[in-house]
């Protein structure tokens, strides 16, 4: 189905373009595997194997360790590609990528310890830690204990970066604690309806020792001050605020899923559905012109917006971010997830019962999209309220300022 690239897809280097083509070549393979990858709640060793060779998971790794060093642009059009595959793998894929960043954050020596490996596989990072999670200050470094939850990619990676409330110095703050994933372990525990395949499942820490290099406290992590990009200040990937990072990528997932679901109606439903007592063929239903239509122009819209997102969060990277721009980047890429969302639920109603049976592409990615739009780049409503109070002049009130 045609969608035009808005500007930077043709501006990529020519190592950026070579690395889209080769993620567009593995989409096919991802598409064919993604029922049964649904059903085994996880993505395959093949899925992986695809996303590595295709430089996926390496792609924002250092250049002096392999890496593709390869910017956002890059990370957008490879999370929108993979998605058109399977939404699962494209989240998964994202995580497995976005998260060199995160080590980034840390100390050259830390980032040779990581990334000189040669079997660096990806790196998963959650902030959901739940109730009781800790950290101890002992010589040389820290006590870790906790779960964490919705650990995207746990089930491939082989780092994890977890943040964990504490007090420090006398005020409330989260530690940042880069651990192996073999002193990590997994619960089981991902039973979805939507998303399945991304295996999302809990972490554990029980008394794992954590060096002093390896953690870092949430003020100096999110900060110019971290010792990874005060050692590579010009690095625009190691300036990246975290969150900044989700409403960049997130909303490429559903505008990927969406984009499938388009073509799976244009090609594969319309020219087969008839409507039932004489109604005729769907291909020939004006209605359904129109629905189309708007459907189409919703996405577009939704696919123009989160590219301003992704140009103004680089122009951010180099030259600041004031809270209004940071509320106008945050309100488009929710807004984005939910146009995108609405595109699909209104093509699904127009699909026939037949979508519904087990095994059936567009079924899934119904429910996918349920799944993205419930994340909390998806959270239109707190978005538009938030985003709005700071459009006004009115300020977070009392927000934390991390959401941005």
């Amino acid at each position: 189905m045609y969608m035009s690239k808005i500007g930077p897809a043709q501006g990529l280097s020519k190592e950026g373009r070579d690395f889209i083509e080769r993620v567009r070549e593995i989409v096919p393979g991802l598409r064919a595997r993604a029922n049964a990858e649904e059903k085994a709640r996880n993505l395959s060793k093949e899925t992986i194997k695809d996303l590595r060779d295709a430089g996926v998971i390496h792609m924002h790794v250092p250049k002096q360790y392999g890496g593709g060093d390869l910017g956002f642009w890059e990370h957008y059009e490879m999370s929108y590609l993979v998605s058109q595959g399977s939404a699962s793998a494209g989240w998964v894929a994202s995580f497995l990528a976005q998260c060199a960043i995160w080590i980034r954050k840390y100390s050259p020596e830390v980032q040779a310890e990581v990334f000189g490996d040669p079997d660096y596989n990806g790196c998963c990072g959650t902030n959901q830690a739940r109730e009781g999670s800790n950290v101890t200050k002992v010589d040389g470094g820290w006590i870790l204990n906790g779960r964490w939850g919705f650990s995207s990619g746990c089930m491939h990676s082989t780092w994890a970066v977890v943040s964990v409330p504490h007090e420090l110095d006398g005020r409330k703050t989260r530690m940042f604690c880069l651990v192996p994933m073999r002193d990590m372990q997994i619960d089981d525990m991902w039973y979805t309806t939507g998303l399945c395949a991304t295996a999302s499942n809990d972490i554990l820490a029980k008394d794992v020792f954590v060096p002093d290099e390896r953690v870092q406290d949430m003020e100096t992590y999110i900060s110019p001050e971290a010792p990874g990009v005060k050692a590579d200040p010009d690095n625009e990937l190691s300036r990246c605020p975290i969150f900044r990072i989700a409403a960049l990528g997130h909303p490429a997932y559903p505008l990927g899923a969406a984009h499938r679901a388009l073509e799976i109606f244009k090609e594969d439903i319309l020219p087969r559905r008839a409507r039932y007592w004489g109604g005729g063929p769907l291909q020939q239903s004006q209605t359904i012109h129109r629905i189309f239509g708007a459907c189409y122009a919703k996405l577009r819209a939704a696919e123009m917006m989160q590219r301003e997102v992704v140009e103004g969060t680089i122009a951010g990277i180099r030259n600041g971010f004031t809270l209004e721009s940071r509320a106008d980047l945050t309100l488009l890429s929710a807004e984005a997830v939910d146009w995108a969302a609405e595109a699909v639920a209104e093509i699904v109603r127009q699909a026939g019962g037949s979508i519904h049976f087990a095994g059936e592409e567009l079924d899934r990615i119904n429910r996918d999209m349920l799944m993205l739009g419930n994340h909390s780049t998806g959270d239109v409503n707190y978005a538009e309220e938030t985003c709005g109070r700071v459009l006004l002049g009115l300020g977070l009130e009392g927000r934390i300022p991390a959401f941005f």
